[in-house]
């Protein structure tokens, strides 16, 4: 018999973020890299002035995007992330 795979609650979608948020080999690995980030930034206005913890936080906004996507294909039945779900 297949085994059916329990989609991840909420809770359990924060906890592997964090874990892997503080892992200090994925660190290196962002997805939203700081110097990716600042260049994008430039590009839209090069006189802009960027604060300490921007990216972190940007990056942090961009997880809990991305979890609400998520939970919106598990609740649909899927384990297909579409872009309708942002």
């Amino acid at each position: 018999m297949a085994e059916t795979k329990q989609t991840p609650t909420a809770k359990q979608i924060s906890a592997n973020f964090r874990k892997w948020w503080n892992d200090k080999d994925s660190q290196a690995n962002r997805v939203l890299t700081a110097s990716k980030f600042k260049e994008m930034m430039k590009a839209l206005d090069p006189n802009i002035r960027l604060q300490d913890g921007l990216h972190d936080a940007a990056c942090k906004e961009l997880f809990k995007l991305m979890k609400k996507a998520m939970l919106r294909a598990y609740d649909n039945k899927r384990t297909t992330v579409r872009p309708g779900d942002l």
